[in-house]
């Protein structure tokens, strides 16, 4: 069975910050934090500092082969911003 962009997407953040996969079952992509912010109530983080961040940008685009410009992905805040991008992306192979 061939896997997601969902599936894939959390793989390599999970695999890439060393994480359970559990935390992206258990929590809404719109709530789940990808960069270096402190969350709100509602909200968990990856913990990732900048430099998680940038190596996470360079995995995701070699996962998909695409390019994900700087100006789109200095704007990503949660992990459901990560999908929408990976998703509309139409250089993205399956």
């Amino acid at each position: 069975m061939e896997r997601t962009a969902k599936e894939r997407m959390i793989d390599v953040v999970a695999q890439n910050m060393g994480i359970d996969r559990k935390l992206f079952d258990e929590h809404p992509l719109d709530k789940i934090l990808v960069n270096a912010e402190e969350p709100k109530d509602d909200e968990v983080t990856i913990g990732a500092d900048s430099l998680d961040f940038v190596e996470n940008v360079m995995y995701l685009e070699e996962e998909f082969d695409i390019d994900l410009p700087d100006p789109i992905v200095e704007k990503w805040r949660t992990a459901a911003d990560v999908l929408e991008m990976v998703d509309s992306s139409p250089t993205a192979r399956d």
